[in-house]
């Protein structure tokens, strides 16, 4: 096996512990697996702390969730955008 192959072998493994997001500017972002769920949960977690002065929690990847495009049918992504869109606006 030269090294070309080893080299389309292990993108192919990459790949497949990925996430693909599509952004507002048609270009993919790839986060690793579990990113979703984890900003997921971090949002949802500042939600139930808003009305109790706690302080919220850095949501991982924040930067990127916001620039999910919300031009396709609902996801994960466009779900933590909202959310993070609402949060901003609470805070503002």
């Amino acid at each position: 096996m030269n090294l070309k192959d080893r080299l389309k072998r292990l993108e192919r493994k990459m790949t497949d512990e990925m996430e693909e997001f599509t952004l507002d500017d048609g270009t993919t972002a790839r986060l690793p697996a579990g990113a979703g769920l984890e900003a997921f949960c971090a949002v949802m977690d500042n939600v139930m702390a808003s009305g109790t002065g706690a302080p919220l929690k850095p949501v991982p990847y924040r930067d990127v969730f916001l620039k999910v495009s919300t031009e396709k049918t609902l996801d994960l992504g466009t779900a933590i955008r909202g959310l993070l869109e609402t949060e901003d606006d609470e805070n503002e």
